[in-house]
Parts: structure tokens; sequence; C-alpha cells
């Protein structure tokens, strides 16, 4: 199920936004950099998780070091093993791990952007120019990338969940979908720009 998920998601990403090994290569050779500033983009992204309702109400008490240990992981794995389909279908396990943590796609992906904008800071503030712009493109693919894999492996799976419990196929909650959405966008027209 998950190789199969994780195959769908990335043969749906265009070739022009998918992470190439030049990006990887890139990534990998500024790992000293990132790891420099681990320690601190890390305190940083559990300070927000656990200091905001919402996301620390996910957590189960004294978790955080297990968190952060698991956050360090992630990057330490991404920066220096080979990034292939038992990488992305990591990735795309997240996903399931998210359902079952009730962690939302909003709050991930605007964390995940969130540790990017702390290390396009880093970067710009300390990397020449010429550098900087690679190491810079090479995170939003991986980011992108990542983020594809985790959002939609997330909508998937909810999906499948649904299936199995109610029998329901998604070809079905589809259309189903799409009927009940039509109905808000008509209700909604106001709001159009």
């Amino acid at each position: 199920m998950l190789t199969v998920t994780t195959q769908e998601i990335l043969a749906d990403l265009p070739d022009s936004v998918k992470l190439r090994q030049i990006d990887i290569e890139t990534l990998q050779g500024a790992r000293g950099f990132i790891f420099d500033r681990l320690d601190l983009i890390t305190t940083s992204f559990y300070d927000i998780l656990f200091g905001f309702e919402k996301t620390e109400a996910v957590f189960r008490e004294g978790e955080r070091s297990a968190r952060e240990a698991s956050f360090k992981h992630w990057v330490e794995l991404t920066l220096t093993k080979e990034i292939n389909q038992e990488y992305w279908e990591w990735q795309t396990y997240v996903g399931l791990i998210h359902v079952k943590r009730g962690i939302k796609n909003d709050i991930f992906v605007r964390m995940l952007n969130y540790v990017t904008e702390l290390l396009v800071a880093e970067v710009v503030n300390n990397v020449p120019k010429e550098q900087a712009v690679p190491i810079l493109i090479a995170w939003l693919r991986l980011s992108s990338t990542v983020s594809a894999l985790i959002v939609q492996g997330y909508e998937q799976f909810y999906h499948q969940a649904i299936e199995g419990m109610t029998g329901i196929d998604e070809q079905l909650l589809d259309r189903l979908v799409a009927v009940e959405i039509d109905d808000m966008v008509a209700a909604n027209q106001q709001y159009r720009m």
C-alpha cells in the first residue's frame, strides 16, 4: 500500500519541480553548515509547536525530547544517506502518522515553511550568494517533494480509512464531495473576486 501510494504521488509531480541528483549533492555538501544550525532550528520549531494550543494538544506529556530527536534524525538522514524509494516511502509514512496523531495538513505545511524560513535566513546571512542560491533551490525542491508525499499521503490514508470503515470507495466519495462542493461554491459566490 505505502509503496504504491508513494510511487503514485511521485509520478504526479512534474519533472521540472522534482528533487534532482544535483540538489541532493548540494544539500549533502551543505550538511556541515546545516548541522551547525540544527539545534537552533529544532529548538525554535518545537518552541512554536509546544507553545501553540492547537499543536501542543497532539503531543503527550514529556514527548518533546523524543520529537526533537526524531526531527534531527530526519535532517541527519536526509543530508547523509541516499535519497531513494525507501526514503520517499518513509516520508509518505509520516502522512499516515499525521492522520493517527491528528496533525492537520495546514499546520504541517506552515511548520515546514517555518523551518524553510529559518534555513533561508541562515543561508542568506552567512553564505555567499553564488553558493546560497543552489542550497536554497535544493532545499525548496526537497521540502516541496516531502510536503507532497506527506500531505497527499495523509489524504489518501484518510480516504482509505473511511473506505475501510464504511465501504464507500474513493470514486464514490469523490463524486459525493463534488456534488456538495458545487453547492458550497454556489452558496459562497459573494466571496469571489
